[in-house]
């Protein structure tokens, strides 16, 4: 089975809420229409806003909670979209790390070592995002100690949408690539009014097996699964919409 999905998706209060799953529906139909669209919540506050599309809903589109960290999203057209509950953590080293198909409280500013420690015991997967600068000098050496501690695997790195398109792979992401961690991708879109259009437009492709009667416990096995290979779709932002982006 063919699925595609965004792995880094935010859902800001102020956003268009609407334009921004009709945004998903689309941009990930276009870069596969037949393949399974999915969505991975990366909150900035801990459920809320998995929590307040659970109980508003989302004008025009039908929601139905699947299970605990999953709900169903059908747009007007027809177009079905699952989308998963999880929290973007900003470390001490002022990394972020991405908890994905869970629901975790972390409180302060831990060190990564621990917050991805405290997401495998909330059941989650830990994903180490890649940001503007991040990755850079010291925190890019907090990033190598991460993909060389065995203890704390399975592990992922995220790419984003933000990573433009004349940057080349950055040697974190080289290097965790071969000590054998995968990379996923995501939009990751920004605070600010029109970044709804944004999501889907980067996302990871993949085959497999998926159960979506027992979603989130299959898209956990699907993230950490060793046989199971990812491939970028879309694009990443042009030069100058990276610098728009940027600046605003």
């Amino acid at each position: 089975m063919r699925l595609i999905f965004d792995s880094h998706v935010h859902v800001y209060p102020f956003y268009d809420i609407p334009a921004l799953f009709t945004a998903l529906a689309c941009k990930l139909a276009e870069l596969d229409p037949d393949a399974r669209k999915m969505a991975f919540l990366t909150d900035i506050q801990v459920g809320k806003a998995f929590e307040e599309l659970c109980t508003v809903g989302v004008p025009g589109m039908t929601l139905k909670q699947v299970d605990t960290h999953c709900l169903a999203i059908k747009d007007g057209m027809g177009r079905e979209l699952f989308l998963f509950n999880g929290r973007q953590i900003v470390t001490a080293e002022r990394l972020e790390i991405l908890a994905l198909v869970c629901s975790i409280d972390v409180e302060g500013r831990l060190p990564a070592v621990d917050v991805v420690k405290q997401i495998h015991a909330a059941g989650g997967v830990a994903v180490i995002a890649w940001g503007v600068g991040k990755w850079l000098g010291s925190r890019g050496d907090v990033v190598r100690g991460l993909i060389d501690n065995d203890s704390l695997k399975p592990l992922l790195l995220g790419d984003s949408s933000m990573r433009p398109s004349f940057w080349g792979t950055p040697d974190q992401m080289e290097y965790g690539r071969n000590k054998g961690l995968k990379i996923i991708c995501g939009s990751d879109p920004l605070p600010f009014r029109g970044e709804e259009g944004v999501a889907g437009a980067y996302a990871t492709l993949a085959e497999y097996d998926f159960d979506f009667s027992n979603p989130s416990v299959s898209a956990r096995e699907m993230l950490i699964s060793p046989s199971v290979r990812f491939n970028p779709m879309g694009e990443r932002s042009s030069p100058v919409k990276w610098l728009a982006r940027v600046l605003r």
